[in-house]
């Protein structure tokens, strides 16, 4: 095999396999399988989709704060991005998104009213 096989071979051993990938609803009025996106990203693995139906997600709809992106789940708003929010209603962090791999994705949502105490835009984190 030349080392350009090796490689390739090399590389998708080292991508994670989902059997079976699933889409969960996330919907307010509790038609989906979901009402909350801190449910459905609990419940999420691995190349599963999230996709959230409009309407304002925050503390006062059920939500946990900040929202904690799992590794290779893709979450997507339905529709328009503002349509779709995500409001921490100054209470904390919309979302952390640390140690995720290029399959991760966040796409059409509106993210608001986060707040980070101490957080100085001069200095940083």
């Amino acid at each position: 095999m030349s080392a350009k096989g090796i490689a390739l071979l090399a590389a998708c051993l080292l991508v994670p396999v989902s059997s079976e990938a699933f889409q969960y609803q996330v919907k307010l009025d509790g038609t989906g399988h979901f009402t909350t996106i801190t449910e459905a990203m609990e419940a999420a693995e691995w190349g599963d989709y999230i996709l959230v139906y409009p309407g304002t997600y925050g503390p006062s709809t059920g939500e946990t704060m900040p929202i904690v992106m799992k590794s290779g789940v893709k979450l997507e708003g339905h529709g328009q991005p503002w349509s779709n929010i995500i409001d921490a209603e100054g209470q904390s962090r919309v979302m952390v998104c640390e140690g995720l791999d290029s399959y991760t994705k966040v796409t059409r949502l509106t993210l608001t009213g986060g707040d980070t105490p101490g957080w100085d835009p001069d200095v940083g984190p």
